[in-house]
Formats: C-alpha cells, sequence, structure tokens
C-alpha cells in the first residue's frame, strides 16, 4: 500500500471499521444547532447523516455470472412515433440491442431470455449464454419484434415468473435479473396492482421501465416495491431512453453488494418509500465507485452510542460489509443542514405522491372533485412556501451552484407545476423514487 492510502485508513480509523473493504469512506454526524432546520424536530434528537463510498471497479475483481430476461411491451401504442421520426418500438429495441452488445463486450458470463407481450407472450428466445458467436441472431430476433394488441401484464408478469423461477431452480447464475418494459396500461387479464404485485418474484432484481406520458406509474412503482430488491424507472422522451439503460447496465456490469441493508441500533434512518423512521433499511443493489447519503436521528443521550451496519448477501448468507459509528463532528452544520433541506423535500414529494394518487384513477383521466382540489391545493400551498424557504436559504449561504441543492429546487418545482396536470402522478413518483434512490 502507498503512503496516502495508508494516511487515509489512519484518519478513518475511528469511524469505520470496514470488514470486507467494501467503503473506501464513511461518516456519520450529527448537528449542533438545530435552530436553521427546514423542519420540527423533537428537542429531545438530533438529526444527522451517514454518508459511505463504495471502492472502485479493479479488473481483478471476480466477474459475475448472471441471468437476465427482458419483457417487452408489443402493443400497438408502441408503434407511436417520437419527436425523432422514430417508433417508440425503434428506440425500444435499439436500446435492446445495444444492451446485448454492451453485456457480449465485457467480462461478465450471461445468460439471456426475451419475451414480448401483447394480448398474449411470445417467447423470443430461451435462457441462452450469450457469446460473440450468437449475439448477431439474437439481435436480428429482437429486431423483429413488431407491435400489434393490447397490453396483457398480467400474462407477461406470469410467464415471465415462470421462466426465471424455473432457471433459478438451476442453480446456473450468482444473480438473477428481470427488466420489464411498458408504455402503457393493463388492459387485458388481471389488472389490479395488488394481485399484479404477487407475480413479481423474489431473489430477483426487479426492474420496472415506463416511456412516455400514457403509462401507469403507480403500477409499476407497486410492481418495483413488491420485492426487496426493485426498482422503476421514467422515461419520458423516449430519445433518451439510451440513457436510463445506460445507467442500468453500469449497475449491472459494475455491482459491489447484492440486496444491501442498513440497520442501526440505538437510532432511527429514514425509509423515504413510506415516510417513516425504522432501524432497518432495505436498498436497491450499490455498484462500485457509489456515493450514498441517508438521514438519520437518534436521541440526544445515545447520540455517541449509535452503530450503523451495512449488510449485503454474499454466498447466500447475509454478511455484514460496513460498521460505521458516531464521530465528533468533523463536519459543520452548514452542511447538515443541507440535507436536511433535502429529507423536507423527500417528506413533501412523499405527501404529493399520496395525494396525488388519490386524485387519479388511470394515466389518461384526471378525475378532480372538489375534495381532491382542496387536498391538492393543500400541498401546492406547502410546496410554494417550503420552495421560498429553500431558494432564502440557498442564496444567503452562496449555494446556487451546489448541485444536490439545485436538484432539490427542481424537485419540487416539477412536483408543483405537474399536480392538477394528467401527468401529474408519474412525474411526482419518478422525482420522489429517484431523489429516494
Amino acid at each position: 500500500t502507498n503512503k496516502k492510502y495508508k494516511t487515509f485508513i489512519y484518519k478513518k480509523m475511528s469511524s469505520i471499521m470496514n470488514f470486507n473493504s467494501k467503503l473506501v469512506s464513511s461518516s456519520l454526524s450529527f448537528i449542533d444547532d438545530s435552530s436553521n432546520m427546514p423542519f420540527k424536530i423533537e428537542t429531545v434528537d438530533k438529526y444527522g447523516t451517514l454518508q459511505f463510498e463504495t471502492i472502485e471497479y479493479d479488473m481483478d475483481m471476480k466477474p459475475a455470472n448472471i441471468t437476465i430476461i427482458f419483457t417487452i411491451d408489443s402493443s400497438a401504442s408502441m408503434s407511436d412515433m417520437s419527436r425523432d421520426g422514430r417508433t417508440k418500438m425503434d428506440h425500444s429495441l435499439f436500446t435492446m440491442s445495444r444492451i446485448i452488445e454492451s453485456l457480449c463486450d465485457s467480462n461478465i458470463s450471461a445468460i439471456v431470455a426475451v419475451n414480448h407481450f401483447n394480448d398474449e407472450v411470445h417467447r423470443v428466445l430461451d435462457f441462452t449464454m450469450l457469446s460473440s458467436d450468437n449475439k448477431d441472431n439474437i439481435i436480428y430476433d429482437i429486431q423483429a419484434i413488431q407491435p400489434y394488441g393490447g397490453t396483457n401484464m398480467d400474462a407477461a408478469l406470469t410467464d415471465m415468473n415462470e421462466r426465471i423461477n424455473a432457471e433459478m431452480l438451476m442453480g446456473k447464475s450468482s444473480k438473477y435479473i428481470q427488466m420489464f418494459m411498458t408504455d402503457g396500461e393493463a388492459n387485458g387479464g388481471r389488472v389490479d396492482s395488488g394481485v399484479l404485485s404477487g407475480l413479481v418474484p423474489s431473489g430477483v432484481s426487479n426492474i420496472f421501465i415506463g416511456y412516455g406520458m400514457n403509462h401507469d406509474a403507480r403500477m409499476l412503482s407497486t410492481l418495483s416495491d413488491a420485492q426487496h430488491n426493485g426498482e422503476y424507472r421514467f422515461i419520458d422522451k423516449i430519445e433518451n431512453s439510451g440513457l436510463v439503460y445506460g445507467e442500468i447496465i453500469h449497475n449491472i456490469l459494475y455491482n459491489l453488494l447484492d440486496k444491501p441493508s442498513i440497520t442501526v441500533e440505538n437510532g432511527t434512518i429514514y425509509n423515504w418509500k413510506t415516510n417513516e423512521w425504522v432501524q432497518r433499511l432495505n436498498l436497491s443493489n450499490i455498484s462500485t465507485n457509489a456515493k450514498r447519503d441517508f438521514h438519520v436521528k437518534a436521541h440526544t443521550s445515545k447520540m455517541k452510542q449509535v452503530v450503523v451496519k451495512l449488510w449485503a448477501k454474499e454466498d447466500e448468507e447475509n454478511v455484514c460489509v460496513g460498521k460505521i459509528i458516531a464521530q465528533d463532528n468533523n463536519d459543520d452544520d452548514m452542511n447538515l443542514t443541507r440535507f436536511a433541506y433535502k429529507l423536507r423535500t423527500q417528506e413533501l414529494l412523499y405527501e404529493a405522491r399520496k395525494i396525488i394518487s388519490r386524485t387519479r384513477v388511470t394515466p389518461s383521466l384526471l378525475f378532480d372533485s372538489n375534495d381532491n382540489k382542496d387536498k391538492n391545493d393543500y400541498i401546492k400551498t406547502k410546496l410554494s412556501a417550503f420552495m421560498l424557504r429553500l431558494n432564502k436559504y440557498i442564496a444567503n449561504n452562496d449555494l446556487n451552484n451546489d448541485n444536490m441543492m439545485k436538484l432539490l429546487q427542481d424537485d419540487i418545482y416539477v412536483c408543483y407545476n405537474s399536480i392538477n396536470m394528467p401527468c401529474s402522478n408519474m412525474y411526482t413518483i419518478a422525482r420522489q423514487t429517484s431523489q429516494g434512490n
């Protein structure tokens, strides 16, 4: 090891016990002065932040063996044109082809299968080990998919569940992923999100992607939350879909922590999905070279006894890969207050999502009763008041170029302006999800 690395470890020894060398840095700090907090906090509690950064990717890391099943919506609406003159299906199939090429060019051993669905399910490719010899044939078969018919998510999820579970029993891979892509709402088979969420497989990384302005954001969000390791992505501009897929492939190729979770002793951590303070928080998979931050809270008398543990799945066992203890604050209160504004943003996005979801029956219809209008006006008033306070805090502390603060402004702005619009549900869910993740 070089001198710089030795010095770094020495400085961090008081705050992190890094058992499996998965983290390069971490901190757990609590705020001293709560007077500038953008929300009320119990006087006996202290607000704090947990932050960590994972190691960089090393070429010597053992590549994973993965199995992926792709489920592509091929209903008639996928023939709709985007602004660049190509259809949704054109973009979807082009991006799928790039994913296959990226997997083939990587050092990962990948088994892939492909379904597409409309009124029924069509199996394009059985589970096949991807190689340079069969790559072109697979891409040719994918690009031959044509859009027509309705959207039977029930059949699509049922078939995908059966296929991936049968493959898991064979135990050929160390990781299993399913990627589900749709641009619409279920109109065939069972359509209740609670029922369909029971078809989402466990032990799998579940990725649900919604295209365009007419997909059912609530449905896909519910499906992504059905199991531990799920995520929902929203692509509003079809021509930018490659950016989302690029991030997903990056997380697959450079994944570090499987089914991670955080436990907190003598304190609690914020769960953005439920707007609750909990002692255990389940996370989506975490890649190498990732920076993550979380909100924590502890009773003043127990602040120095807070212990945070980071867990991940290794060889079918839940292993502690990092232990972080509270440290004497080397982080100033202003930096912690920045994160307090992030927490308040997440709380408001959650509240807006819950209110907006009650006003919508389908993605294409907006029912605005007087009761719903009152609730929408209520949350808009809260969002507006918080935006004024946020803007003032940013101006007073010279944070106009701070990327995190600008993102908070964007989230509040988009949420506020989309309320009472047909697209409000998907934009609010997408903003809340991306901010939480």
